[in-house]
């Protein structure tokens, strides 16, 4: 699989986890709407590592694009569009995975428990603009040329 086809593939993922998060949340399924965000979010950063360098297999690829923004020459607006998605693992990264799969452990809550409606907007609002950015970089970096018109 070259970079493309995993950034693409990556983004397959990320597209399918919106939907499903879109749909959790008509269902008002909080947690599940947190997982399927925290998801899309997780592999619209990783499509983008792809475009550069193999993906680790990690829920928070913050530290790779970081390292990327730090060595690559990449331009404005597509840095910040980067330094966005990096923004969102804090909240979206490993721990919320693991809370919205298995609970806490440690109140024994499970994660139908966990989050309520305002957590699940959150989340939602950022998996979709996570989503255009992960798009908007693919289609930077990975859009095939434009031809040059010819001239009669």
């Amino acid at each position: 699989m070259n970079s493309h086809e995993e950034a693409r593939f990556r983004l397959d993922l990320a597209e399918g986890y919106l939907r499903e998060a879109e749909e959790e949340f008509k269902l008002e399924r909080w947690w599940a709407t947190v997982a399927n965000a925290q998801l899309t979010i997780e592999n619209a950063g990783k499509a983008v590592v792809a475009l550069f360098e193999p993906v680790e297999k990690l829920h928070d690829p913050s530290k790779q694009l970081a390292e990327i923004l730090s060595r690559e020459p990449i331009p404005d607006p597509i840095k910040k569009k980067i330094h966005t998605l990096i923004g969102f693992f804090p909240r979206h990264g490993h721990t919320e995975h693991i809370k919205a799969t298995y609970g806490e452990d440690k109140t024994f809550t499970p994660p139908w428990k966990l989050f309520a409606k305002p957590e699940a907007k959150t989340a939602l609002s950022d998996a979709r603009k996570g989503m255009r950015y992960a798009q908007s970089v693919f289609e930077h970096y990975a859009a095939p040329p434009k031809k040059a018109r010819r001239k009669k």
